[in-house]
């Protein structure tokens, strides 16, 4: 399988979320224009009447906590557009570079072995969007339940009927609620694009790195682990060379997803914290007021944690790698292969003693850091509800 065909066949999820809101880096700049306009503009417009109902609400601490974490929500989002729009000629980089892996692949084992990863980075694409789209489709559909009762078991008077977002457009927002409604949805629906299709992305490069890791670990034990008939300790010695190439080119594969991503998951991991923090508030404060909204929010804040543990699993999976490359070097024969070989074993050695890690910026992303942000959020949840 050639580069090209890589990214028809694996990339074609990342493509479509991406190429829909203007920031896939192989698309038309006519078509990524086009687009971008649309998504900042819809974008503008929900932010803009967000903040005026915010402003408006101001002496209301529930419905402020209320309000934040929507709008919050808006803001993580439109950091992930911009850091992609900012970014694009390094998403190219490292596209070009998952290429270029595919193309320096030795036999059908290689093949198969980062197939495999990219068939499993598909598949938590699709499990990521699944997840997404329910927490998505629970927090739109509440809504609807008065509107819905009100036909199938209509009242004397029509149930109150509830936004689904807080926002002001200084229009009367009952005579106007459908048109209103619509609107919503159809801002949540495109706006939350970026979102998906940044973190597919960016879980496919995470996996890909992963069967990389691999193949290497593969190539070293074959190496090392062969009788000096099989090969004699001069192409032992080349091919080691190239194993440290190929190690090499691995830890700047993924200081380049650092690159491109850390310093807006720094500021998106900020946010989320708050978003659990106040989601958790407004879960509370409809207790025994609205069920309906006791879920909106509770969804909401299960989707919180969700996106943060993908952020964190992927990170302890590189990690984990990085580790399994270390022992397989260790576990090999590489005392009986010449002193050159030797040389550049150790070398290797020297260099797993750092791991390979992605980060936040300052923050490496692993399962114990998970642990430490929820347990932060959670102080925060509790100082915001002593408050009220």
């Amino acid at each position: 399988m050639d580069g090209k065909q890589c990214l028809q066949t694996y990339f074609i999820v990342n493509k479509v979320f991406l190429f829909s809101c203007g920031t896939w880096p192989y698309q038309h700049t006519i078509f990524a224009k086009t687009f971008r306009y649309f998504w900042i503009t819809q974008q503008i417009v929900i932010m803009a009447a967000k903040s005026i109902k915010l402003y408006e609400i101001k002496n209301d601490t529930d419905l402020v906590i209320e309000a934040v974490a929507s709008f919050f929500y808006n803001i993580s989002i439109t950091i992930k557009f911009v850091n992609q729009v900012i970014n694009e000629h390094k998403v190219k980089i490292i596209l070009e570079k998952i290429q270029d892996d595919w193309k320096s692949l030795e036999d059908d084992s290689e093949i198969k072995i980062l197939s495999y990863y990219a068939r499993l980075g598909k598949l938590f694409n699709f499990m990521y969007i699944g997840a997404v789209y329910s927490a998505l489709i629970s927090y739109m559909v509440l809504p609807l339940t008065p509107i819905i009762l009100d036909f199938i078991v209509p009242l004397n008077e029509s149930r109150p009927k509830q936004p689904l977002i807080m926002a002001e457009f200084f229009i009367d927002q009952d005579k106007y609620f459908y048109p209103l409604m619509i609107h919503a949805y159809l801002s949540v629906l495109y706006g939350i694009i970026p979102l998906l299709g940044t973190d597919t992305l960016y879980m496919n490069c995470v996996h890909h790195s992963c069967g990389m890791l691999k193949i290497l670990g593969n190539r070293i034990r074959n190496i090392l682990n062969s009788s000096s008939r099989e090969l004699s300790n001069k192409i032992k010695y080349e091919k080691m060379v190239k194993c440290i190439i190929q190690h090499q080119n691995i830890i700047e594969f993924c200081n380049n997803i650092n690159e491109t991503y850390s310093t807006s998951f720094l500021i998106v991991l900020c946010f989320s914290i708050t978003l659990m923090s106040f989601s958790g508030v407004a879960t509370v404060i409809k207790l025994g007021d609205n069920f309906n909204d006791v879920i909106r929010f509770g969804f909401f804040s299960v989707a919180q944690i969700f996106h943060l543990l993908c952020y964190n699993y992927m990170g302890q999976n590189v990690l984990n790698y990085g580790e399994e490359l270390r022992a397989q070097i260790y576990n090999t024969n590489w005392y009986e292969a010449s002193l050159k070989t030797q040389r550049l074993v150790k070398f290797m050695m020297a260099k797993n003693m750092h791991p390979i890690i992605l980060r936040a910026n300052i923050v490496p992303l692993c399962l114990p850091n998970f642990t430490r942000v929820i347990k932060t959020s959670m102080s925060y949840f509790t100082v915001l509800q002593s408050t009220r």
